[in-house]
């Protein structure tokens, strides 16, 4: 699986982009016994916020809990590509 880009725009005006690799998406698989691959059927806006959320605070971002980072939200997305 490849890493997945996302930009996440925060309730605060602000945004950055994160880049989930494989440790991030395995413990996504791991918190809701969910195949990275289903995504083709459909993502959930929680799938995304906790993949960034993994992302962040792997790479020392956050020290948030899930929930409070959760808070700090406003979206989630995919980057669109720079030409």
């Amino acid at each position: 699986m490849n890493p997945i880009n996302l930009l996440i725009k925060f309730v605060d005006g602000s945004s950055r982009e994160v880049t989930a690799i494989v440790s991030d998406l395995m413990k996504f698989e791991d918190k809701f016994d969910k195949s990275v691959s289903d995504f083709a059927k459909g993502v959930r806006l929680s799938w995304m916020v906790y993949i960034s959320w993994t992302a962040e605070t792997r790479t020392k971002a956050t020290s948030l809990d899930f929930d409070a980072y959760a808070d700090t939200i406003s979206s989630v997305e995919v980057p669109t590509q720079k030409k």
